[in-house]
């Protein structure tokens, strides 16, 4: 079985794809405190355990209405 990280390419988010916080950190290139800020503003974080995750789905509708637009 292939991992996640050969099937999808590095900063790429997948819709369907449930992200360990750290994997979803890496795709962003956010670090904690950028993590920490969206949680603050409403995306959605599920914990098992004292393992976090992010629906894909999720982290790119919290990028589209909360990210700037570009002039």
């Amino acid at each position: 079985m292939q991992s996640v990280t050969a099937i999808h390419s590095p900063g790429m988010i997948e819709p369907e794809v449930l992200y360990e916080l750290s994997e979803a950190m890496r795709r962003t290139g956010w670090g904690k405190a950028g993590f920490r800020q969206a949680r603050r503003n409403g995306l959605p974080v599920r914990y098992v355990g004292r393992r976090a995750f992010v629906l894909g789905s999720a982290l790119i509708n919290y990028i589209q209405t909360e990210g700037k637009k570009d002039k």
